[in-house]
């Protein structure tokens, strides 16, 4: 699988993405410093989620941190700090997960909605920025998408379609989002890449929203001119191959 990064991206103004329902917000206080003890929050977004935080790491015990509405007012914030060397592979994955309890949620709202709308605030770290991982449950099977935060220019607000998502582990299915159970969206770092050590980064995001992407010929292709007309950049994902 090819991740697509954000340069190759095409750019749009917010305004002509159009949001039908505020998944989370983060107004919510909560906040998780050790893997292995998640933070449950009830009650989270317009769909009255059971939302929660958690990290972990497949190969070393993380040092970080993941909050909501407490480092940064109305924000979720991960923190992965740097990793001592001699643990070697460092893969962690902070995420937030959102359940829906007996009752599957349909994210399209009888068509209407089409897109994940990520409105991400900084991104900063002393090696590479991780990766921003969406995973979804629907009618029992499981979806992934990947996107690279490598060369994001933040404010941005990042475009996940529907339709890009793909069957877990390389499939070519697609899900229709109709009847989602959960729902998760990770920071994962990047590991160690040409023999240098991931040593911490930082991800903030103000709101996880649920909209309509515009057509095609309303798309604005990213220019100077472009980046003065919008405070916030608009980034779609493409296929992922």
């Amino acid at each position: 699988m090819r991740i697509i990064p954000a340069s190759l991206l095409v750019f749009c103004f917010i305004s002509d993405v159009q949001a039908a329902f505020i998944l989370d917000d983060f107004d919510d206080p909560a906040m998780v410093i050790q893997e292995g003890e998640p933070t449950v929050t009830a009650g989270v977004g317009d769909l009255s989620a059971e939302r929660t935080l958690s990290f972990f790491d497949v190969f070393t015990t993380p040092v970080a941190r993941i909050d909501s509405n407490l480092t940064r007012e109305s924000r979720f914030t991960a923190i992965r700090s740097s990793a001592d060397p001699s643990e070697g592979l460092g893969l962690a994955r902070l995420s937030t997960i959102y359940r829906f309890g007996q009752e599957p949620q349909d994210f399209t709202q009888g068509g209407q909605n089409d897109a994940f709308l990520i409105d991400v605030t900084q991104v900063f770290g002393p090696t590479l920025p991780p990766i921003l991982y969406g995973f979804a449950e629907d009618e029992g099977d499981f979806y992934e998408i990947f996107f690279s935060l490598s060369n994001i220019q933040t404010p941005s607000t990042v475009v996940l379609p529907f339709d890009q998502f793909r069957t877990r582990a390389g499939g070519s299915g697609t899900t229709s989002f109709e009847n989602v159970a959960r729902i998760s969206f990770s920071v994962t770092g990047n590991g160690t890449i040409n023999g240098i050590l991931e040593q911490g980064w930082t991800v903030e995001i103000d709101r996880i929203r649920v909209g309509r992407i515009p057509e095609p010929s309303t798309f604005l292709l990213a220019s100077l001119a472009t980046a003065r007309l919008s405070t916030r950049r608009c980034l779609c994902v493409p296929a992922i191959v």
